[in-house]
């Protein structure tokens, strides 16, 4: 991804970039989250993850470079008043949204607003443009078919299959990122993000002007599946009703449907989904600085691990650390938080 990343050196002289690394998911989760959207994220993979980020912001546009070393799930909603366009960088995409695989010849489009299920997985880069809905929608180079589509999208994700259409979109974004790393006055950067928007604006309406017809994806009964099944788990969860979850799904679908649902959306069966998020919801639980006086016994059993040793274990493989660590690491002798690392 060397094509796609700049330098870390080069990034810190120049302030037309931002740079986010961090091992620590809640500090990815703090720097993604904007405002008018409300996510979370969640630590599936074993072991310390670490996350990085590489964003333009030219004001009415804004491009992002997204890599994750374990697979992750963000779950929430595209802010409002933006448009979100997402691509992989190259065949093997890490990105999966609403059960739908962004290899390299598939566009996701998600409207303002828009709910969203995306799971990261190692392996490769993702590209994001987000772009406000005003500029888009009456932007020139858009012709009313586009418009008109883009604007009657209401909240639900779009997938758009053409590799003519993301390998325009990559060739554009390599140039992209070489002209702002390169550029020093504003008016040109200014000028720049212009040609940025011109770009995905021809590139949409060349597509539904050009034979084929564009190609839209759906979702699959598999993602459907396990969107259910996962709501029923998390509302049980949410109920502290812990051993009735996983009983409830099976008088929903038959054990193998849920198998097939669970792993072919997050690599892995209902009852080790179900064990990964209540850990996750321990860790939210052992960084809040409001539950500094709660033990951590006391909060492993509210997600029903009632055995310590048990609970330490499935935590320290999970997340790379003990529980004693993640709480000593953020709130230094019961002190105030660490800042979040840049």
């Amino acid at each position: 991804m060397a094509l796609w990343f700049l330098p870390d050196q080069a990034i810190e002289k120049n302030s037309n970039f931002s740079l986010f690394t961090s091992s620590d998911i809640e500090d990815c989760l703090d720097f993604l989250q904007k405002p008018d959207s409300s996510i979370s994220i969640s630590q599936l993979g074993e072991g310390q993850c670490s996350s990085k980020v590489q964003m333009l912001d030219f004001g009415g546009l804004l491009v992002m470079i997204e890599d994750h070393s374990h697979v992750m799930e963000i779950d929430g909603n595209i802010p409002a008043g933006s448009f979100l366009f997402a691509f992989g960088l190259g065949p093997q995409s890490s990105l999966f949204v609403d059960g739908t695989n962004l290899g390299d010849d598939t566009l996701r489009v998600s409207p303002p607003c828009a709910d969203c299920f995306e799971v990261f997985r190692p392996g490769g880069a993702t590209a994001l443009f987000a772009i406000d809905q005003d500029v888009l929608l009456s932007h020139e180079a858009l012709i009313p078919e586009v418009a008109d589509w883009l604007a009657t999208r209401g909240r639900r994700t779009e997938f758009i299959r053409s590799a003519r259409l993301t390998t325009r979109l990559r060739q554009d974004m390599e140039v992209l990122i070489q002209c702002a790393s390169a550029l020093k006055r504003q008016a040109y950067l200014d000028a720049l993000g212009d040609l940025a928007i011109s770009g995905l604006a021809n590139a949409l309406s060349f597509e539904w002007l050009a034979p084929p017809t564009p190609d839209f994806l759906t979702s699959s009964r598999s993602f459907e599946r396990f969107v259910s099944a996962r709501e029923t788990l998390k509302s049980q969860m949410q109920s502290s009703l812990h051993s009735d979850a996983l009983a409830s799904l099976s008088t929903k679908s038959s054990r193998r449907t849920l198998e097939i649902a669970f792993k072919s959306n997050v690599n892995m069966g209902p009852a080790a989904y179900a064990r990964v998020i209540r850990l996750n919801s321990a860790r939210q639980k052992l960084l809040d600085g409001d539950r500094l006086n709660d033990s951590i016994g006391d909060i492993a059993a509210e997600e029903g691990f009632w055995e310590w040793s048990r609970f330490s274990k499935y935590y320290h493989k999970l997340f790379g650390e003990l529980p004693s660590q993640t709480r000593g690491t953020r709130f230094p002798k019961g002190g105030r938080p660490l800042p979040l690392r840049r």
